[in-house]
């Protein structure tokens, strides 16, 4: 009998695996597919070629976890993306990595907007300090939220995050379509006209760029695929005590007098637990 059992063998099952088993807890992890990765995987869909065929670039992995799970020291190698191109009609806006130079192609289209910028990088680096000490902890409450940014003179930023949305934002700063229209909504949550899209962008910007640590992360394409991620997790999660079953696929969980007794796989198999965590979709 395993006293936790982790249904799905994903990025993030793997890290809850990883940290039970570091505290000592009996933890079995069962992965459906013949191997582990979830959203994170690297496959070989023609052959002698290898693709990430999910995720494909990596971002917002907390440097805690990476730092407690030893991924670079295990040999992650992150390499950082390339810019990316927006096309306004035959014009094309590059959006470079490098500040000077982005400012430089913002001024190509509208220097009131490229003076403009950096007061709206430095609009959401403040978002992402208030919101980031919250990151690997319950979700904050309104009131929490209030305290913190009382804390750091942040009051009237967090009222413009609760009552604007971030196409409200992006007219305030910007007067060009191509700025205007190279906004976007963070990692697909609703549109940009939705209450609440800038208190999104405000924690896409914390989980980007705020550390624990106090070593940034670095965001871009894995060596290897994003599958290399997922089987250095295996390697932390295996070596703290997890045992990680694949092939096993779950038919439910098992549940006696509203408590939690396991799990009985598709095979019929019936595994013990006192607690079961689902990283299923």
């Amino acid at each position: 009998m395993a006293d936790a059992i982790v249904v799905g063998g994903g990025h993030n099952g793997l890290t809850t695996a990883f940290y039970l088993a570091r505290a000592g807890v009996g933890v079995t992890v069962l992965e459906a597919q013949d191997a582990i990765g979830g959203a994170c995987k690297t496959e070989e869909l023609v052959p002698g070629y290898w693709f990430s065929t999910c995720a494909n670039y990596l971002s917002w992995l907390r440097p805690r976890v990476a730092r407690d799970m030893r991924l670079f020291e295990r040999g992650l190698v992150v390499q950082g993306g390339s810019p990316s191109w927006i096309l306004e009609g035959n014009r094309p806006f590059v959006w470079w990595d490098d500040q000077d130079a982005l400012t430089e192609e913002i001024g190509r289209f509208s220097s009131h907007d490229a003076n403009r910028w950096a007061e709206w990088s430095t609009l959401w680096k403040r978002a992402a300090q208030l919101l980031g000490p919250f990151l690997l902890s319950y979700p904050p409450t309104i009131p929490d939220l209030f305290a913190a940014a009382a804390r750091t003179q942040d009051v009237a930023l967090l009222e413009t995050l609760l009552t604007n949305s971030l196409a409200e934002l992006a007219d305030r700063y910007f007067e060009s379509p191509e700025m205007r229209n190279s906004i976007r909504a963070p990692a697909d949550i609703g549109t940009l006209w939705d209450h609440g899209s800038a208190l999104a962008e405000a924690l896409a910007a914390a989980l980007a760029t705020y550390s624990e640590t106090g070593t940034p992360m670095p965001q871009g394409f894995v060596r290897g695929g994003m599958g290399r991620l997922t089987e250095l997790m295996q390697q932390a999660a295996e070596e703290a005590g997890a045992a990680i079953r694949t092939g096993s696929r779950v038919a439910r969980i098992q549940v006696e007098q509203g408590r939690v007794v396991g799990v009985e796989l598709t095979s019929g198999e019936q595994l013990a637990a006192d607690v079961v965590i689902s990283n299923a979709d």
